[in-house]
């Protein structure tokens, strides 16, 4: 923590030192413009001699022009944190030589005679002061070090005239030096401030990244084991089933045989729920291949209504598709596991009217779209249907309506196959679920085949995963 501390300190520092060394040279150039002006004036008016503003002229071009080069220096080798120390010194021993020089000069450049040059005098020193605190006020000891000296000569020389008005004068610039000096302090309290609070907010951000890292590491793991276990995981449940449908032709009596039907109806669902979570966890595994190719759409759309035309009976539901020539250019068994999903749930939420499968033409995209009358879905619920075991109006987890893992599926395929879905939705006029793929102009001519490797997939979402969903199409989709 000792260690933490000193860092910090070090990194606070050498931000001020930096602000210092980066806002000086511009001040320093209209200082030396300045000071040409007010020796010229003083000499040119006869308040002091020509050698003597030359001479001033001279200490200032050579201090500000070993300054700059101290501050070309600094931004060329470009310290590390730890060595403020260092360069914070040489930039004070820099407005030292500064300050007591103008405080040096101004007791021989303040001539007795001309209280109006006086003035002049004073103001330029003023000035210089002001500039210094916006300049490098940031920095405290280069500060006070730049101002004090300055000020404080020719105060001395002001009380030393001995005339009121001089002791008036004396008393302003005393008052100014400690507003001024009180104005420094507290800059330098809030750049220090300013600059902790921007360490500690990236610091912050730094460890945000890093466990966001740690915990989409642990996730990816667990995806891939997942992934990679799905056949031994599955095999217990298949199994399972297995040895229910062997056992039941040898079940006569009928309260054992309604216990068997509640057991096929566990390890059906059991068998669903581990389907669900496989197929997303090989999706975010990124190990479903993509293999795209001109299809014709009809015929996996005719495949859909025939495998879920007796789930539509059962409800009374009407399961009509309209026929179509179009084709695309896509993974056809990866669009066919993303209807399937769709239409599986619009079957689950709908209790009477129809269920419509077909598709629209814009341009060079085939919009595939199922509309149902339905439940609809409130437009505050729209956005979380695609979250994991989200289910519209299941509190009570009812098995009968999937596990809440359907539109989740759907979402991530749509994303790995870059094909956007859109939806709309009114409560209890029904849904529409449109995904556009693009147009291909013959199923017979196919494109060159995309490279087998799976994008990344950004976070899905979920709904029902209805009855229906054929066990063969997740095994050709590669999503079992």
């Amino acid at each position: 923590m000792a260690t933490n501390n000193i860092e910090n300190d070090d990194r606070i520092r050498a931000a001020q030192v930096r602000s210092a060394y980066s806002n000086t040279a511009p001040g320093m150039t209209a200082t030396a413009v300045a000071a040409f002006l007010v020796a010229g004036i003083l000499a040119g008016t006869g308040a002091v001699g020509w050698p003597l503003a030359i001479t001033f002229c001279v200490f200032m071009l050579v201090q500000i022009q070993a300054r700059l080069l101290l501050i070309a220096t600094y931004h060329r080798q470009q310290p590390p944190d730890h060595e403020w120390r260092i360069w914070s010194g040489r930039f004070t021993a820099g407005v030292m030589v500064a300050s007591f020089g103008l405080g040096g000069f101004s007791l021989v450049l303040l001539s007795p005679h001309f209280f109006d040059m006086q003035l002049l005098m004073m103001l330029f020193l003023c000035a210089v002061a002001s500039g210094a605190i916006t300049a490098y006020g940031v920095l405290r000891p280069a500060i006070y070090f730049s101002i004090l000296p300055m000020l404080v000569m020719p105060t001395a020389w002001m009380i030393a005239q001995n005339d009121w008005v001089h002791w008036v004068l004396a008393l302003i610039i005393i008052g100014w030096l400690l507003a001024i000096t009180s104005q420094a302090r507290r800059y330098g309290a809030q750049f220090e401030e300013a600059v902790r609070l921007r360490f500690e907010n990236e610091d912050l951000i730094a460890r945000l990244r890093n466990e966001k890292s740690l915990a989409e590491d642990a996730s990816s793991a667990k995806s891939r084991f997942l992934a990679a276990a799905s056949h031994d995981l599955r095999q217990p449940v298949h199994a399972l089933s297995l040895f229910v449908a062997a056992l039941r032709p040898r079940v006569t009596d009928r309260e054992a045989a309604q216990m068997l039907d509640q057991i096929d109806s566990s390890v059906q669902a059991m068998d669903g729920l581990f389907n669900g979570l496989l197929d997303i966890s090989r999706l975010d595994a990124g190990v479903v291949e993509v293999h795209t190719k001109s299809f014709a759409i009809h015929p996996v759309l005719e495949r859909i209504r025939r495998d879920f035309a007796a789930d539509a009976a059962a409800k009374k539901i009407d399961l009509r598709l309209v026929p179509t020539s179009a084709s695309a250019f896509s993974d056809p068994l990866l669009v066919e596991r993303i209807v399937r999903n769709i239409v599986s749930n619009a079957i689950t939420y709908t209790d009477r009217g129809r269920v419509l499968i077909g598709c629209r033409r814009r341009g060079r995209t085939v919009c595939v779209q199922v509309w149902d009358t339905g439940r609809g879905i409130e437009s505050v619920e729209q956005g979380r249907i695609f979250q994991e075991f989200y289910q519209v109006g299941n509190p009570e987890r009812d098995g009968s309506r999937g596990v809440g893992l359907g539109l989740a599926i759907v979402k991530r395929l749509t994303a790995l196959l870059a094909h956007p879905l859109k939806m709309r939705s009114q409560p209890e006029r029904g849904s529409m679920f449109s995904l556009e793929l693009p147009f291909a102009d013959s199923p017979l001519d196919e494109a060159p085949r995309a490279p087998d490797t799976a994008r990344d997939l950004p976070g899905g979402a979920s709904s029902a995963a209805g009855p229906g969903e054929q066990a063969d199409v997740a095994a050709r989709a590669g999503v079992q």
